[in-house]
Formats: C-alpha cells, structure tokens, sequence
C-alpha cells in the first residue's frame, strides 16, 4: 500500500478492532471502513461487518458493512470502494439480488469518505487509528481472513500456484521476499512464538479504562485503552459526551475562524482604505475575496463589529496630515534600547 505509514508496507491497508456505539467489537480492514464506522457511530446506527456470505450468480460474496433497524432486522448493505468504477461494477453484480429480498444496497467511495472525514472533523482520529494500526501485530487468522468461508476453485488455484512459481523464478523477488520475512520476525515476535511452543501462557489483551474531558463542556467521559504486552493495540476515545455537546463544538469552531477571517480582512481594507468601512462597503469587500460576510453569527451587528475593532487598535484612526519637516531626536539606552516614558514602554533600533 503506498504511503502507509509504519514499517509493514504490505497490500493489506490499515486494519483492526472497532468497538461500535453500543459497545459491539468489528473488525474493519481499512481506513475508508474506519471513517463510515464513525459514521454510523455518531448517527447510533446498529451495524455488523462481513458477517454473512451470499452466493449471487455463482459468485461468493462478503458485504462490508449490515445495517439492522431497532428490531434487529437487517435492512441495508453497505460496500465501500475507493473509485466510482468499482462502485458502478458492484451495483450491477448485486443491486438486484439485495432489491429482491427488500434489502437496501448502497455503495460508498472515496469521495463520500472524503465529505464525511471533512464535515465530522475525523482527520485526527483517523490519524490516531492509523498510527495505532501500523503498531499492531496483525492477525488475520480464522473470521478475521477477509477469505474467512470462502473457499476458492480449482481454477483459482491453479491460478494462486502458477503466479507464485513464476514470481519466485527471480532473483529479485526472493531477495525482497527474503528482507520482508527478516523485517517480520522481530525480537518480540520470536520470543512470543517461543512462548507458544514452550506452552508458557501469554495473555493477549489487557482492558484499561480511562477518564478523558469532553472537548466543549469539560465533563468525564469513560475511555478504553487495549494493551498486549505492555504495547498500546487500540485506543478507543471520545471527543464529546453528546450529539448536542459535538454540533455546539463544531459551530462554535466554524464561528471562530469565520471571525478570524473577518477581523484580518477589515485590517487589510483600513491598511489600504485608511478608514473603517460601513456595512456594504464590508459586505462587497467580503464578496471580492471569498470570505464570509455574515457578520450576525459573529459579531452581532455592524456596529458592534466596528467597536471591537476599535478597541482592538485601542482608538479609531481619523484623519492624515502632511505636516512640515522638522527636527527629531532620537534617545539612546545602554545595552537594551528600551525605557519607559509616561509609564509606557518604548523602544528605539539603538543606532
């Protein structure tokens, strides 16, 4: 996979445990799965992945994702895929088998994912979960084998066989594949190996809560760290203790920086304009460079607006005089240019 982040570089993508909402663990085995699993959470969405196989037309197949309604009933499947090619071939596979047993089939791309990381702030958590992913020792044996239930034909393997034995007839491949079985056997994967041959019991996951604050009112919320030997697998944090705590955090976020962008524009417009704007004059202003002009949602009104920014350059610039050249004086300190006059702190370039 490129760009993976870690030093496993394999084809296999991010992968791991999630515990959902209501407290059920999935495994999921990408990031694209992660962010619509967040989804899912934020809307309290009961879900299951890859939990039953269908044989459509002779094909077998494993949905990612099983949308039950509140009486437990499976009512949608959703699959998600990277590029809208993809997307178009799956609907013609399966749309149809899943409309006639009244399930409802959706498929999810990279651009959905990408409007969803975007409009539910989940850049840093799906950042936290690939660190995390890219540090776990992955195990891929039994239901977590995405082929888990799915046996291949003999077609297929004679497939699988053919193409290993021709990768393995050069030199090149089997240096590489010689470097990457040397990277894998690392000095804690030989000592748990030894354990499991020794019979030595080795405890695989350790269950740790912790208290985190909620990002906008400040109160507790329960947290679940997972270690194994000691090593962090998987956090599983929330930002917020609400929906309401999470939409007020995230409108509050958009208000500040639409503020931010407000304040530096009447800067630059007083730095070229050598005065205050009324209301239109801001509002075109703001049209001309594709800011935000509502100034209700951040200052309240026009005036108000005014008035802060006054109180800000601490007094309202008036006019500018040209005014004859006459003598100045510049004072000079010792060693750091600077003194006090009038109990104001001034400073000179000491030359």
């Amino acid at each position: 996979m490129r760009g993976k982040i870690g030093n496993d570089k394999s084809s296999r993508g991010y992968c791991g445990w999630h515990t959902t909402w209501c407290g059920q663990i999935v495994y999921l085995r990408s990031k694209v799965e992660y962010i619509v699993a967040r989804l899912l959470d934020f809307h309290k969405i009961d879900y299951l992945t890859e939990c039953k196989i269908y044989e459509i037309d002779g094909i077998k197949y494993k949905p990612d994702f099983f949308i039950f309604n509140k009486n437990k009933k499976l009512i949608r499947i959703i699959e998600v895929k990277y590029t809208n090619n993809e997307k178009i071939d799956y609907l013609k596979k399966f749309k149809r088998f899943f409309n006639n047993i009244d399930i409802s089939y959706m498929i999810l791309t990279g651009y959905h994912t990408k409007l969803i990381q975007k409009k539910y702030y989940l850049k840093d958590e799906i950042n936290d979960w690939c660190l995390i992913s890219a540090t776990i020792q992955h195990d891929m044996r039994g239901i977590k084998n995405p082929h888990y239930g799915m046996c291949h034909s003999e077609y297929t393997k004679e497939k699988i066989g053919s193409k290993t034995k021709e990768r393995f007839s050069t030199k090149q491949f089997k240096q590489r594949h010689h470097l990457s079985m040397k990277n894998w056997m690392n000095s804690e994967r030989k000592e748990h190996l030894s354990k499991i041959k020794t019979g030595v019991p080795t405890r695989l996951v350790d269950r740790h809560e912790i208290k985190t604050k909620c990002l906008f009112c400040g109160c507790n919320i329960d947290g679940v760290e997972w270690y194994k030997d000691n090593i962090l697998m998987k956090k599983e944090i929330k930002k917020f203790c609400s929906k309401s705590c999470s939409c007020k955090y995230t409108r509050q976020y958009e208000i500040n920086n639409k503020k931010e962008e407000q304040i530096h524009l009447i800067i630059e417009y007083v730095t070229i304009y050598k005065k205050y704007p009324n209301r239109k004059q801001f509002h075109d202003y703001c049209k001309e460079n594709n800011i935000p002009c509502d100034i209700r949602s951040t200052f309240g009104t026009h005036t108000k607006f005014i008035k802060y920014m006054e109180d800000l350059n601490m007094g309202r610039l008036l006019s500018i005089k040209k005014i004859k050249n006459e003598d100045v004086y510049d004072i000079k300190t010792h060693k750091n240019h600077n003194f006090f006059a009038n109990d104001i702190l001034v400073h000179n370039c000491g030359k």
